[in-house]
């Protein structure tokens, strides 16, 4: 009778572990939790399966010291550079630059507005939009860097185009990050286009006058979003007469009588390298100032003329007779008449 008992006590015991063990698995695999899971691996796939040109570079967090503004009052717009961070799927976090209909593109969430809307306004409409798929997330938004704190630069410089703005930056500092200025650019013209309101206004700069002073408080402070043109030097040199390839060439910085004579590859035989004269100026200012080109070939700084646009130079061909050409020419006739002089004389003798 106690051994019945004593089984029956071993087989009750064995009955409540199972359901009891039965119970437990059952919570641990409760609907809410595999709903969750199931939420996690498609954020992944998701996330995995985005391309990188489109969504930017995944970052699993925001390092500590990360620049960035956390909450701009800035409006977004086209070229914003924004780093996002999303929690708990921090496989979503990335760089973004909002592209030029004003959108960014987020996995999952597809094309979302960005343009118009100040971080924070931004952060709320990706709250809303990816709650359905994340349960309580954290949308921190980090400008990065702002489109309107760009400088343009077009024109005669090595390389135009787009160069970030940084405090206290200069001039000179932008068209130094260019490469220089090009031997076309019309230095003593260069314009800055700075916003007023809803227009701009026109900031004429003389590049060279501040070069040539090397007084750096000349130099002109630069603002974000301004736009430098340096324009083609104006005008050009005529040269005519007795060169190779007389016509009209385009001014270049610092040209001088040499650089125009190879530009329109050199005399022809005959010219006058003595007598060049370059006439500057018109009507009452017109000056003309003589060029011996002699001088110029034996490193005579002074007859190396500094050209400028406008100037007409002229290349005269040299005389025909000469002194030595007429020596030439006539001795021969002067002997012959000689001749003739000294047998009419002796016959009449």
């Amino acid at each position: 009778m106690i051994r019945m008992n004593a089984q029956k006590l071993i087989s009750v015991t064995l009955i409540c572990q199972l359901i009891m063990g039965g119970v437990s698995s059952s919570f641990a695999e409760s609907p809410v939790t595999r709903r969750e899971d199931s939420r996690t691996q498609l954020l992944a796939a998701s996330a995995n399966s985005a391309p990188d040109a489109v969504a930017g570079t995944p970052v699993k967090s925001a390092p500590s010291n990360y620049q960035g503004v956390l909450h701009s009052d800035q409006l977004l717009r086209a070229g914003d550079s924004l780093y996002i961070s999303v929690s708990p799927a921090e496989e979503l976090s990335r760089d973004l630059i909002v592209d030029q209909n004003g959108k960014i593109s987020i996995p999952l969430l597809g094309s979302i507005q960005a343009s118009g809307l100040t971080t924070d306004q931004l952060s709320q409409e990706i709250t809303r939009a990816i709650s359905k798929y994340v349960t309580h997330p954290k949308i921190d938004i980090f400008l990065k860097e702002s489109a309107s704190k760009q400088i343009g630069l077009s024109g005669q410089v090595t390389a135009p185009g787009s160069y970030g703005y940084r405090p206290n930056m200069r001039l000179m500092d932008l068209i130094s990050l260019a490469g220089g200025l090009l031997p076309s650019a019309d230095r003593k013209r260069v314009r800055i286009l700075r916003r007023s309101g809803t227009d701009r206004r026109i900031i004429p700069v003389n590049a060279e006058e501040i070069m040539s002073s090397g007084d750096p408080t000349k130099d002109v402070l630069l603002e974000p979003g301004d736009i430098v043109e340096v324009s083609r030097g104006r005008g050009g040199i005529a040269i005519f007469g007795s060169v190779d390839s007389p016509g009209v060439y385009d001014y270049i910085y610092d040209m001088r009588m040499i650089d125009l004579i190879s530009a329109c590859h050199g005399f022809r035989d005959g010219a006058n390298l003595k007598h060049i004269n370059v006439i500057r100026g018109e009507g009452a200012n017109q000056t003309t100032i003589p060029v011996n080109f002699s001088d110029v070939v034996h490193n005579d700084p002074k007859a190396n003329v500094a050209l400028q646009p406008g100037d007409i130079v002229y290349v005269p061909q040299r005389s025909l007779w000469t002194t030595s050409a007429t020596v030439q020419v006539f001795t021969p006739i002067a002997t012959i008449f000689l001749t003739i002089a000294t047998i009419i004389l002796a016959t009449k003798k």
